[in-house]
């Protein structure tokens, strides 16, 4: 048709270097850069140690997205995905925030996390490009010592007194401005393949099964985005 793919330009944001204790909470911002062209939809895929670090939640209050469709943790894997977006004519900045993982350090040491190369930004440009261009990867250093259990009560308390603003819309509704939409229940822990059984032991190399789950459910995400948007 002549059109012309949008050139990939945009990056997850490396956050700074920090050190913590064991049992801190650890805020990972998923800042979007270097839009050159309007986004509609984001999916960011993070991989992480799971004997060093777990995630308590991703909240996606401040986002500049308006709809999701999908939230997994799972802490035996050492993953976590978030995908959503918004309508035409999509998100035009030069960055912007996504969502926000909280992470939980268990041990002490030198630990990494990465950005998957499953992780997608899509250009509202009716081709629905992947303008991503690269896939991060930083470390946090986590000292021996261990915070204190008030210290733990109130970041617990953190989290809880900033819940994420849920519209739960039957199809045909129509969405508040401003509201979010999503596609899941927010009010249970999203653990894929668990639930709420007991979690099994780690297996070796637990994240080549989901390497190759993803590869399935992607060409559903972005099925999903064309017939939304």
């Amino acid at each position: 048709m002549g059109l012309i793919s949008s050139p990939k330009t945009v990056s997850f944001a490396i956050p700074g270097k920090g050190q913590f204790r064991i049992g801190d909470l650890i805020p990972l911002e998923i800042e979007v850069s270097g839009i050159k062209v309007p986004v509609n939809s984001v999916q960011a895929d993070i991989g992480f140690d799971p004997n060093a670090l777990s995630v308590v939640d991703i909240s996606t209050k401040g986002s500049f997205a308006n709809v999701f469709i999908q939230k997994e943790i799972d802490n035996e894997g050492g993953w976590a995905r978030l995908t959503g977006g918004l309508a035409n004519p999509g998100y035009f900045a030069d960055h912007g925030t996504f969502g926000t993982v909280y992470f939980k350090t268990k041990q002490a040491g030198l630990t990494t996390v990465r950005f998957l190369s499953s992780s997608m930004v899509l250009a509202n440009d009716g081709r629905g490009t992947n303008v991503l261009k690269d896939y991060p990867t930083f470390s946090y250093m986590v000292i021996p010592e261990k915070i204190s259990p008030a210290e733990e009560q109130g970041q617990l308390k953190l989290l809880s007194e900033t819940p994420t603003p849920i519209l739960r819309a039957e199809a045909g509704e129509g969405i508040p401005e401003g509201a979010q939409l999503k596609f899941f229940d927010d009010t249970k822990p999203s653990v894929l393949g668990v639930g709420s059984q007991v979690v099994p032991e780690p297996k070796e190399n637990p994240k080549l099964p989901f390497l190759e789950w993803i590869k399935n459910f992607d060409s559903r995400i972005i099925s999903f985005w064309q017939k939304l948007l």
